[in-house]
C-alpha cells in the first residue's frame, strides 16, 4: 500500500513542476542518487510470471553529458509458470514444490549518456552496463536442484528525466538484460525519483545557500529557515504573529497570545486537547474526558474522572478502586451476586444464588435452596428435597437409582418403615409428572434363579400396587423381576447378599419440563409464611394434628391401627382370607432367620421397635412393623401371597 502512496506523490510532484521553469543542469563532478520501482518482464526460458521490482541508484557526473551509476535491483516473489523453467534442475523439482517462487536480485555498473544536456526540462538519455543477476528460491532447494541461478547480462535500454526542481527529477527508464552465455533476456521498465547535488551548488551550478527554492543571485533573505515559505525574492512571512514562519508553522491560524510550541501549535501542558490560552483546568489528570473549559467530567459521581473510570456506570453508593489503580473507577462484589459492594445489603450470599437489586436472594418455593442454586424451584411445600432444591430421588438422570433402604422382611413383605423412603418416589413422580418409569428388583445368588426371578417379579408388583395405592398413575410405572444378576457385591457374604438384594428405579421416557400445576398454590403460604422454614418440625407435627381421629380409634387400640380409614376396612374382608394368614405368619413365624440370620428378624415383633435401618431426616419412626396407617394398606396386601 505504501508504494501506490510514493508512486502517487511522485506523479503529483511531478505535474506540479511543470508549471515552475527550470533552473538548472547537472554539471561536471555532481552526485546524483535517488530509488525507482516499477516491474520486471521475465523471458519464456525462465517460466515466471512478471513481479514488481524496487531498487537504489547512485551516480557520478564524469562529464555533464556523460555519468557512471550504480544501480541495485531486487523483485518481489514470482511463481515459477511451467517445470520447463531454467532456473529448476528438472520438473521433479516443481512437483515436489507445487508453489515454487523465486526473487531476484540485480547488481549493476551502468554508463549513461545525455544527448541534450541543455537547460531543457525534459531530458532523454541512453544506458550501457553490466550487471550480475542472482535468482533466489522459495523456499529453499538443495544445490543439485538449482538451475541456473546466475547470470551476468548486458545492459541495454534508454530513458527520459523531466527536471521537477533544482535538484530533484523525475526518472522513467526501460532497458533489457541480455545474457550471452545462457541466451535469454528479460525487460525492466522503472520510474523513480533523483536527487542531484554538488557539481558548483544545486543541480545547474547556481547556488541556493538556504535552499528555499530562491538562487542566492534573487534571493533578498539568504538565511531563511529551511522549510519556510517565501516570496519571489525569497523572504518568508508569519500570519498569524506567533514568531513561527509559514510552512513551517503547523498551526497558521493559532488565537494572538497564546503559547506555542517550535512547530508554533498552542501549548497543551495538561494533553486534554485544550489549549493553554482556554483551559481552566490545567492540572486535569491525563486521560480523563473534559468538557469544554478543559476541567474533567464525572458522569457517575464515584469521584474517578470520566476517560479514566474504567467502569463509567457505577451505580450511586457503591466502593469503587482509587485513581491509581488498574481498575480506578470499578466496584467489588465480594459474592459475586451482580450487586455492587456498597449497594449490596446482602454482601454474603452463596454463589450461584440470583438476588434482587438489594443483593438480596429469593425461595420462590420455600424450600430453604435459594433460587438460581435451586434446579427445582417449583418444588411443592413440605417435599423432602436433597441439597440441590429436588426431590430426593432424581428421576431428572438417566442412569438408574437404588432406593435406599427399601427391603423386602421375607418374601414379598416389606420391611417396617419401608414406605417412608417409597413415599420418597412418590415425591419424585408427582413432581415430574409426565415421566414413566421402571421398577427393577435384584436378589442375590443364594438359591434357583428361576425361583429368585419369580420372587424378584412379585416384589416390583408388590411396590408398584404400593405406589397406585399412593395416588401414582399405574401407566406410568413398569416393573421387572431381574432376580439374580447384576450383582454389585459379593455373593458368599451376608453383607454382600444384602447389597444385591436391591430395588432399582429409572426413568423411562416422559417431559422432565412437566410439573404438577397446583405448585404455585398460594395456599400454603398463609400456613406457613416465613415461619415454615425458620420451625421445620412444627410442620410434621401439623399432620399429627389429624391425630384427633386418632383419639377415636383409641377405644378400639388393637386394631385401629388401620382403623384411621374405615374405607379401606370394607375391602379388607374381601381379602380378609388371603391377607389374615399371611399378617401372622412374618411376625410369628421366623422364615428370615432360616434364610439369613441377622439382627433384623426381631424389627417385625409388635413391640420390637429398632429398625435395621436408618429413616430419611424429616420421618418420625412408626411403632412397631404395622407401620402407620399409611402403611397399613400396603401391609394388608403384601400379606397375599
Amino acid at each position: 500500500m505504501r508504494r501506490w502512496q510514493v508512486r502517487v506523490a511522485c506523479l503529483v510532484l511531478a505535474v506540479g513542476a511543470l508549471a515552475s521553469q527550470a533552473l538548472a543542469e547537472e554539471k561536471k563532478g555532481a552526485w546524483e542518487g535517488g530509488f525507482l520501482f516499477g516491474n520486471t518482464f521475465y523471458s519464456n526460458e525462465q517460466r515466471l510470471a512478471n513481479a514488481s521490482q524496487y531498487g537504489l541508484r547512485f551516480g557520478w557526473y564524469w562529464k555533464s553529458s556523460y555519468e557512471w551509476e550504480f544501480q541495485y535491483r531486487t523483485t518481489s516473489s514470482a511463481d515459477v509458470q511451467e517445470d520447463t523453467s531454467t532456473l529448476i534442475a528438472d520438473p521433479t523439482v516443481l512437483f515436489n514444490h507445487p508453489s515454487l517462487k523465486f526473487t531476484s536480485d540485480s547488481y549493476s555498473l551502468r554508463f549513461l549518456i545525455n544527448p541534450r544536456n541543455v537547460k531543457r526540462r525534459l531530458k532523454p538519455y541512453v544506458v550501457f552496463g553490466y550487471s550480475l543477476l542472482t535468482y533466489s528460491p522459495d523456499p529453499k532447494l538443495l544445490h543439485q536442484e538449482n538451475g541456473d541461478v546466475r547470470g551476468r547480462p548486458v545492459v541495454l535500454g534508454g530513458g527520459i528525466r523531466m527536471r521537477l526542481m533544482p535538484h530533484l527529477a523525475f526518472r522513467g527508464e526501460f532497458t533489457t538484460e541480455y545474457e550471452p552465455t545462457k541466451i535469454y533476456h528479460h525487460e525492466s521498465l522503472n520510474l523513480g525519483l533523483t536527487w542531484v547535488w554538488g557539481g558548483g551548488g544545486g543541480a545547474g551550478g547556481s547556488a541556493d545557500s538556504d535552499g528555499d527554492g530562491v538562487l542566492d543571485l534573487n534571493d533578498r533573505c539568504p538565511d531563511t529557515p529551511k522549510g519556510a515559505k517565501v516570496t519571489r525574492n525569497g523572504c518568508p512571512w508569519d500570519t498569524d504573529q506567533d514568531g513561527v514562519l509559514e510552512g513551517i508553522d503547523q498551526c497558521p491560524d493559532t488565537p494572538r497570545g497564546w503559547p506555542v510550541d517550535e512547530a508554533g501549535c498552542p501549548l497543551d501542558t495538561d494533553k486534554d486537547l485544550v489549549p493553554d490560552g482556554m483551559d481552566k483546568c490545567p492540572d486535569t489528570p491525563k486521560g480523563a474526558i473534559i468538557n469544554e473549559q478543559g476541567c474533567p467530567t464525572d458522569s457517575d459521581g464515584d469521584g474517578i474522572p470520566d476517560g479514566i473510570d474504567r467502569c463509567p456506570d457505577t451505580p450511586k453508593k457503591a466502593i469503587v478502586d482509587p485513581i491509581d489503580s488498574p481498575t480506578a473507577g470499578c466496584p467489588h462484589d465480594s459474592d459475586n451476586d451482580g450487586v455492587f459492594d456498597g449497594v449490596d445489603t446482602c454482601p454474603l450470599t452463596p454463589a450461584g444464588a440470583t438476588v434482587d437489586e438489594n443483593g438480596c436472594p429469593h425461595d420462590s418455593d420455600g424450600d430453604r435452596v435459594l433460587d438460581g442454586i435451586d434446579q427445582c424451584p417449583d418444588t411443592p411445600k413440605g417435599q423432602k428435597i436433597d441439597k440441590e432444591g429436588c426431590p430426593r430421588i432424581r428421576l431428572d438422570k438417566p442412569e438408574p437409582q437404588i432406593l435406599q433402604n427399601v427391603k423386602f422382611v421375607e418374601g414379598i413383605q416389606l420391611w417396617p418403615g419401608t414406605d417412608a423412603w417409597l413415599q420418597l418416589l412418590v415425591d419424585a413422580l408427582e413432581y415430574w409428572s409426565d415421566v414413566k418409569i421402571e421398577i427393577g428388583v435384584y436378589t442375590d445368588g443364594k438359591g434357583s434363579p428361576a425361583a429368585k426371578r419369580q420372587l424378584a417379579q412379585r416384589r416390583a408388583e408388590v411396590i408398584r400396587e404400593w405406589l397406585v395405592q399412593h395416588g401414582i398413575d399405574k401407566t406410568r410405572i413398569t416393573v421387572k423381576g431381574y432376580g439374580p444378576t447384576n450383582f454389585i457385591a459379593d455373593n458368599d457374604t451376608e453383607e454382600g447378599r444384602e447389597k444385591n438384594n436391591r430395588v432399582e428405579v429409572k426413568r423411562i421416557s416422559g417431559d422432565l419440563r412437566k410439573h404438577p400445576k397446583p405448585v404455585p398454590e398460594e395456599t400454603p403460604p398463609p400456613a406457613a409464611p416465613a415461619p415454615a422454614p425458620k420451625e421445620p418440625a412444627p410442620s410434621p407435627e401439623k399432620p399429627a394434628a389429624p391425630a384427633t381421629p386418632e383419639p377415636g380409634p383409641s377405644p378400639t387400640p388393637t386394631a385401629p391401627a388401620p382403623g384411621p380409614s374405615p374405607a379401606p376396612v370394607a375391602p379388607e374382608p374381601g381379602p380378609s382370607p388371603t391377607p389374615a394368614p399371611p399378617e401372622p405368619g412374618p411376625s410369628p413365624a421366623r422364615p428370615e432367620p432360616g434364610t439369613t440370620p441377622t439382627p433384623r428378624p426381631p424389627a417385625p415383633g409388635a413391640s420390637a421397635r429398632p429398625l435395621p435401618q436408618a429413616f430419611p431426616a424429616d420421618v418420625t419412626p412408626v411403632q412397631g412393623w404395622t407401620i402407620s396407617p399409611r402403611s397399613t394398606p400396603m401391609a394388608q396386601w403384601s400379606g397375599s401371597r
